[in-house]
């Protein structure tokens, strides 16, 4: 009976120390599209009795460090809605004798200036999309290389051209990346962006990001903006020049190989 009474210790005093060491799940999480045009709804969940969700959001647009999830910060206790032009979620769980899951973070955008169409260099042909029309419907936001809602790329060169259904102040672009370096998708090298002048009839240069990789980043969906360097430009016509990363660095396995790159929502602002 002794024996019997501490194995019955032991074995608490094991799963306690065991539960002192064991990290929770992320949240799950749903949701429709990131983009949207009246509001995008987030929904959280997770089961585990004593558990609880705590969020920020940074309705920014550069959104880049958001603060991150404490027992301080926002309590889940309902769908989070988004209405504002740009929101970026993160979420933990948290529970008493665990530790806190990993944070979760998925960036919203609303609905830009309205776009007549947009003509791109032709995907190849296993990641279409569903044509040029992928990259201004609304819809996306998984990180599903499979996924129709995106357009994969195998080459060092991207050209997009954007027409507005009029001529308008722009004062940003935003371009929706996957990155899945584990599959060879990479963000891109560099992004060009020019606007076409009415005046002098030819596109001139309305802003430019250059992106480095020294480093693996996590697999996610990445919102680059691109501003201009003057005030109030007015067009009607927008080009976009991206060049993806031609040779893989040299920490990545497929390192000197050409990367993929992978795009679906481009919205003007």
């Amino acid at each position: 009976m002794h024996k019997f009474f501490s194995f019955i210790f032991f074995f608490i005093c094991l799963t306690t120390y065991a539960q002192d060491g064991f990290q929770l799940a992320k949240p799950l999480v749903k949701y429709k599209s990131v983009f949207f045009k009246d509001s995008a709804k987030l929904e959280l969940k997770f089961t585990q009795s004593g558990a609880k969700i705590y969020y920020t959001i940074d309705n920014t647009m550069y959104h880049e460090n958001p603060d991150e999830p404490s027992e301080k910060s926002l309590l889940y206790k309902k769908p989070i809605i988004i209405k504002k032009q740009f929101g970026t979620v993160k979420a933990k769980v948290f529970c008493k004798g665990f530790i806190p899951s990993e944070t979760v973070e998925y960036s919203f955008a609303r609905e830009g200036k309205k776009i007549k169409r947009i003509t791109a260099t032709t995907p190849d042909a296993k990641y279409p999309g569903t044509g040029d029309s992928t990259l201004f419907d609304n819809k996306g936001g998984v990180e599903d290389l499979n996924s129709k809602t995106w357009m994969g790329f195998y080459t060092d060169s991207i050209d997009f051209v954007i027409e507005l259904t009029k001529k308008e102040t722009v004062n940003s672009i935003l371009l929706s990346f996957l990155q899945n370096e584990d599959s060879w998708v990479f963000l891109p090298e560099l992004i060009l962006v020019y606007y076409f002048d009415e005046s002098k009839k030819v596109f001139v240069p309305f802003g430019r990001e250059e992106l480095f990789h020294e480093k693996k980043s996590p697999t996610g969906i990445g919102f680059r903006f691109i501003v201009p360097k003057i005030e109030n430009i007015k067009t009607q016509k927008l080009m976009i020049d991206i060049r993806s990363v031609k040779k893989i660095p040299e920490w990545h396995e497929a390192k000197g190989q050409q990367a993929w790159c992978f795009i679906d929502e481009i919205k003007v602002y």
